[in-house]
């Protein structure tokens, strides 16, 4: 059995990105929100978390657009650009 790739083609990647962008650019204004209401030193820490959380979802959202996965006879072989 040969070797095969498994990976997302242009128009899906552009769809992905597409559907992903829809949603970042609707949690843009909640952030925003949360950072203009927070009140004091403890209600920051929220807008952070959300921040890092946000960063997070970025970095596996282009994993999964750009990543592939290697077939072999051994088994499967994950290739992603950003998480290893």
């Amino acid at each position: 059995m040969p070797d095969v790739w498994i990976g997302f083609n242009s128009d899906d990647r552009r769809r992905y990105w597409w559907r992903n962008g829809i949603v970042a650019v609707a949690l843009a204004p909640v952030m925003l929100a949360m950072s203009l209401t927070a009140q004091g030193p403890g209600g920051w820490w929220l807008v952070g978390v959300f921040g890092v959380f946000s960063v997070a979802v970025v970095l596996s959202t282009i994993s999964s657009i750009y990543g592939r996965v290697l077939l072999t006879e051994a088994g499967l072989e994950f290739r992603f650009p950003v998480v290893k």
